[in-house]
């Protein structure tokens, strides 16, 4: 009678730990093997240790992410920790993209972990590099000294996405945090980084989603003439929502004159605040167009205007 058992199953499930480490090299066995390791318990966690602290020359780096699962699985954590505590760094770019998509994998891997080792190892890691798994994890924590990692993190596109709903969750005492990262310029004020802009742009985004924005928002009124047009963008609906009379006037006259600019994410944001504003900027908005003799601008706010009528019941 023939078997229906698998002989390349029969084969792993009788295999000792140390071959089924190994076996997840194979990049069609992964999964399976990491469920049987997983059924090893303890006694599979030396093996995997070596296995996760054993690049691979071929800069295969996805068995390595499955030892990771396969450990946090199991509940050796401390593997975890002491894995990215190590030096990673590679002089080869290739190599260090991988050990980046290993060091992410552990570092999400430890979400829920409230050990003081777990944090002090993620803190390590992100104070040296900011990598998208450890400023998500480390953002749970809520903890004051992290806010300064996860400012410096929404000046990188990999990072910043995780960097601001942490920085959201944290609520209104990030204020005067984001209120820094909003005004300050680097490396000079006449001379702004690329990655800088970054960070201001959504800092002064941040600043109305964490309801702070009435708070500072005298501070904030002398970026309605930023040369940054997002930034200025954005100060202008601040200041649509919380200046006075003539500061909303201000406001009203600089996003209408921006709606020139050839950028549709940029317009359509603009777009959208003065819709949302439109009390106070369609007077203002029809002067400035009218002033211009713009025929396309005119037809542009005549679109707005609709476009409002249509959402009211």
């Amino acid at each position: 009678m023939q078997s229906d058992v698998d002989p390349k199953s029969a084969a792993l499930e009788a295999a000792p730990v140390e071959e089924l480490v190994e076996s997840l090299a194979s990049l069609h066995e992964m999964e399976r093997t990491t469920l049987r390791l997983i059924s090893c318990g303890r006694s599979a966690v030396p093996a995997l240790r070596g296995f996760l602290f054993r690049p691979d020359a071929s800069g295969i780096y996805e068995p390595r992410c499955w030892a990771v699962r396969a450990l946090s699985r199991i509940g050796a954590q401390e593997v975890l920790i002491e894995f990215l505590n190590a030096d990673h760094f590679c002089t080869d770019p290739v190599a260090q993209f991988g050990e980046d998509a290993v060091i992410n994998t552990a570092a999400r891997a430890l979400v829920g972990v409230t050990s003081e080792q777990a944090y002090q190892a993620l803190l390590r890691l992100a104070r040296s590099r900011a990598l998208a798994g450890a400023i998500e994890v480390l953002g749970g924590y809520r903890r004051p000294e992290v806010v300064p990692i996860l400012i410096r993190a929404l000046e990188d596109d990999v990072t910043r996405v995780s960097a601001e709903q942490a920085l959201i969750n944290f609520g209104e005492s990030v204020g005067p945090y984001l209120l820094d990262a909003a005004i300050r310029k680097e490396p000079t004020p006449e001379h702004e980084s690329p990655s800088s802009a970054l960070r201001r742009r959504t800092a002064i985004r941040l600043i109305v989603d964490t309801r702070t924005a009435a708070t500072f928002w005298q501070k904030l009124r002398h970026l309605l003439c930023d040369e940054d047009i997002w930034v200025r963008a954005r100060a202008c609906r601040i200041g649509l929502d919380c200046g006075n009379e003539d500061e909303k006037i201000i406001a009203a006259r600089a996003l209408t004159e921006m709606l020139s600019i050839n950028d549709s994410a940029i317009r359509s944001e603009i777009q959208n605040t003065l819709l949302h504003h439109l009390a106070a900027s369609r007077d203002v908005a029809t002067d400035v167009i009218e002033r211009q003799g713009d025929d396309e601008m005119h037809t542009r706010l005549a679109l707005l205007m609709s476009r409002v009528k249509r959402r009211r019941p």
